[in-house]
């Protein structure tokens, strides 16, 4: 058991740069999870790929059936959670993954995202769950949280390469896709490449490049720590809502 605690930790980020649900709960049972299903040799694509199956037939249950049903739902919503957890921390044990695994991971979770919120839509509407608000504010609120992700992945972006002592980290890596991007498809290949990495720019909101700009050291060096609780804080408050 100390054993597998020691290597649990060894491949598991810190508290400000995970979400603190993921942190205490998904992550732990997806540990387990990549453990029991270990003789399988699965990729972190396929658990990504799995997980959006799960999340579609979660977001279906919540939107045709009755009330068991969008219960069946929630629980298949908790599964994609852990099953989300599991391509990172696989692709981090195994040093095995692939070069679009992160923009597979941030489709799906915007996939599922969308499931999930029509589903609850269609739960109220069909008067299955009941809510004091009309079921058009749970489509809204959804827009709202695809906007605040889009502005947590960049702000988390950003205070990982300040930790990294790299502020224009951000603007580089939004650069060197968009050039990757540009030969793919200067070269016409790799189709699904592009169709990745055009999704990622367009989410991220920066297909323009950003010129490198200058950045106080005293500000490099302190931007972690003084950011440290926010930027946990906002994650949590992007898991709870």
């Amino acid at each position: 058991m100390t054993i597998l605690l020691s290597d649990y930790r060894k491949h598991t980020k810190p508290l400000d740069e995970e979400e603190p649900i993921d942190y205490y709960l998904y992550r732990p049972i997806a540990y387990f999870v990549l453990k029991i299903t270990e003789p399988l040799n699965l990729t972190p694509n396929n658990f990504s790929f799995l997980g959006l199956l799960v999340g579609i037939c979660a977001g279906f249950a919540m939107a045709t059936g009755p009330l068991e049903m969008v219960r069946l739902g929630a629980l298949g919503m908790m599964c994609f959670s852990v099953l989300d957890c599991c391509d990172g921390l696989l692709a981090r044990i195994k040093k095995n993954g692939s070069k679009y695994g992160e923009f597979i991971d941030m489709i799906v979770d915007i996939s599922v995202s969308f499931c999930y919120f029509i589903g609850t839509y269609q739960a109220i509407k069909q008067g299955v769950l009941s809510s004091v608000f009309p079921p058009f504010v749970i489509i809204l609120a959804g827009l709202a949280l695809l906007v605040h992700a889009g502005i947590y992945h960049m702000m988390k972006k950003r205070y990982l390469h300040y930790g990294q002592n790299n502020p224009n980290g951000r603007e580089q890596e939004i650069q060197k896709w968009a050039s990757e991007y540009h030969r793919l498809k200067s070269e016409n290949k790799e189709w699904y490449g592009r169709i990745l990495i055009k999704s990622y720019l367009l989410f991220a909101g920066l297909e323009k490049n950003k010129r490198p700009v200058k950045v106080d050291p005293r500000k490099i060096a302190h931007y972690k720590v003084y950011n440290k609780f926010i930027i946990t804080l906002w994650a949590f408050c992007r898991q709870l809502f």
